[in-house]
C-alpha cells in the first residue's frame, strides 16, 4: 500500500519540483510503520509454519 501511495502521490510531485525533499518525508514518516508490519507478518507466517498451520 505505501509503494502505491509513494508512486501516485508523492513521486510525481518531487518530480515536478525535481527534489527528493518530497520523497525523503515520505520515508521518515512511513519507514518504521512499514517495518513493523512486516516485522509482524513474518512472525505470524512462522507461527503458522511452525505450529502446522500452513503448509
Amino acid at each position: 500500500m505505501g509503494n502505491l501511495v509513494l508512486d501516485l502521490g508523492v513521486l510525481p510531485k518531487a518530480l515536478r519540483e525535481r527534489s527528493a525533499g518530497a520523497i525523503r518525508t515520505f520515508e521518515e514518516t512511513f519507514e518504521p510503520l512499514g517495518l513493523t508490519a512486516l516485522a509482524i507478518a513474518f512472525v505470524v507466517v512462522g507461527a503458522l509454519i511452525r505450529l502446522g498451520g500452513l503448509g
